[in-house]
């Protein structure tokens, strides 16, 4: 594993199956309590983001004194009134370099997700997500029944 997983300091939990690849440069970043669940056999590319929370409040005066806080002592024990929302991987999953996975998604398993891709909502199992300015899903050919 590469990459970086963190549970924040108030809340947050990654739960990782078997065989999973965290490529470099790649975060994996939850506040949510019911937090980020991923299957067996995924393969997660270099600076892919998975985050289950927006990591900051989303007023500005919370916002900067969340931020303050972070430098001079450390990631806050209470929540600071952070959004966030369980993100679930299934089983056999590749998610392409540079993707990002948004909060309160779930993918579904065998999926791929290409590099780039930004994913803002559930993904069917045997799917392609396509990063282009659509992000387009459609089901793999020859995909498992």
């Amino acid at each position: 594993m590469d990459g970086h997983l963190q549970v924040f300091a108030h809340e947050g939990r990654i739960e990782i199956g078997d065989w999973f690849y965290l490529g470099a440069g790649s975060t994996v970043w939850s506040s949510d309590p019911k937090g980020i669940k991923i299957g067996n056999r995924v393969l997660v590319s270099s600076n892919v983001a998975i985050h289950d929370t927006n990591s900051h409040p989303m007023d500005a005066k919370k916002r900067f004194s969340q931020t303050e806080a972070i430098w001079r002592t450390g990631h806050p024990r209470t929540d600071p009134g952070i959004r966030s929302a369980p993100v679930t991987i299934g089983d056999d999953v590749w998610i392409g370099m540079g993707a990002i996975i948004m909060k309160g998604v779930t993918i579904g398993d065998r999926s791929i997700i290409s590099a780039g891709a930004i994913v803002r909502s559930d993904v069917p199992a045997d799917s392609l997500v396509r990063a282009d300015l659509t992000n387009d899903v459609m089901r793999l050919a020859g995909a498992h029944q």
